[in-house]
């Protein structure tokens, strides 16, 4: 009786493992399925751009000015110019100005100057542009402007004026467009009195 007892209960068991089992491998879910490896595809490099010449770029000079719409021209002459661009110095350059601007420029010996111009030999010295101070102050002073204009600053950026006063500024402004303007002063660039705190800057 206790044999058979004892098989009972083993088939028991044995028949609840093997429904644990069938149960596990359903919960798994369908077998994965491999993902192929990725295809490389090789990239060309990407060609060089062509290579340029690092050569020193050459002015190339106007030469002919164009006739003189009021006034004589001026024609600077025996000097060495440097026109800003990277091009290398002009040696014995001549420039001719008309009306304030420049008309032509480039060795002595290709400018043809007008007749009746007025010319004046700088004896070797260096033309180039003129520079800019971007932050200059006390700018309303013809004094300083002319300085300025002498040692080659030909603009000048006052940071803010010492108006106390809209009406103070504005008589500034007109000072700078009026009196202030002729070519023997700095070209002024300025801005409006400065905006602060009560006892700041």
């Amino acid at each position: 009786m206790a044999r058979t007892h004892c098989l009972a209960t083993a088939r028991r068991v044995l028949c609840i493992g093997l429904a644990c089992l069938l149960l596990l491998a359903g919960c798994r879910g369908p077998t994965p399925t491999a993902v192929p490896a990725p295809t490389l595809t090789a990239v060309p490099e990407p060609a060089l751009p062509a290579a340029t010449s690092t050569a020193t770029p050459q002015a190339t000079p106007s030469t002919t000015p164009e006739p003189a719409p009021d006034g004589p021209a001026l024609a600077l002459v025996n000097g060495t110019l440097i026109d800003g661009t990277g091009a290398a110095p002009v040696a014995d350059a001549a420039i001719v100005i008309l009306s304030g601007r420049i008309a032509a420029v480039g060795p002595r010996g290709q400018v043809s100057i007008p007749a009746g111009a007025r010319v004046v030999d700088v004896e070797g010295a260096t033309i180039l542009p003129g520079f800019t101070n971007a932050h200059v102050h006390d700018a309303y002073d013809a004094d300083n402007l002319a300085v300025w204009v002498q040692v080659g600053i030909t603009t000048v950026r006052d940071l803010g004026t010492r108006a106390a006063t809209p009406a103070t500024a504005r008589e500034q402004f007109a000072l700078r467009d009026g009196a202030l303007a002729g070519p023997e002063y700095a070209r002024l660039v300025a801005a409006s009195p400065l905006l602060t705190t009560r006892g700041g800057y």
